[in-house]
């Protein structure tokens, strides 16, 4: 179980389980390490599977979500990551690469955040909500507006806030801000 929100629905269920929270890919460094892996990107832009253009391993960014795009002179700075992967060892391995080569990450995906999370890259949980771009401090309440997901994932390992990148899908994004904002305030989760 994530959290208490997951333990709440499985009670639900009937099913007995115990007060320990936590996500199986905390486990993945241990499993599959990536100490052989050199950074190549400034920044990982992890995007939630609703976001892309076509369910397939290669597909891009929907066209609307301004939020996404990036000028020709960071290009090689800043990866674009589609999470979804062929149900194969290997590609998800090369996708979990793909993350472990970004100095940071920046993601609306779950998990893009517990990925980023267990291997220690700097990371911010990417907010579409909001009307202004920039930091904040998101509330973890399982009755708000923040991905039930992300809030039973933190609020499982005793968090009841966390920093966010806020921006609006229909705005593009200050990508030198986003990288600033990730140094100035991420802190590694134990």
């Amino acid at each position: 179980m994530r959290g208490r929100k997951t333990q709440a629905v499985l009670r639900g269920q009937g099913i007995k389980v115990p007060d320990v929270f936590g996500d199986p890919v905390w486990f993945l460094p241990r499993i599959m390490p990536m100490h052989h892996v050199k950074k190549t990107h400034e920044l990982g832009v992890i995007l939630h599977i609703s976001e892309l253009s076509s369910m397939d391993p290669q597909s891009g960014v929907k066209e609307a979500l301004k939020r996404y795009n990036i000028p020709p002179s960071l290009a090689g700075l800043i990866r674009l990551i589609n999470t979804y992967t062929a149900p194969k060892v290997d590609a998800f391995a090369a996708k979990v690469e793909e993350i472990v080569s970004c100095k940071r990450i920046i993601s609306t995906s779950l998990h893009g955040m517990v990925i980023a999370e267990s291997y220690g890259i700097p990371c911010l949980y990417f907010s579409p909500q909001g009307n202004e771009p920039g930091l904040a401090l998101t509330d973890l309440d399982p009755s708000g507006t923040t991905d039930l997901r992300i809030v039973d994932l933190y609020t499982g390992i005793g968090k009841s806030e966390i920093w966010s990148y806020s921006q609006p899908r229909g705005i593009a994004t200050d990508w030198q801000d986003v990288i600033d904002t990730i140094d100035d305030v991420w802190e590694p989760v134990s």
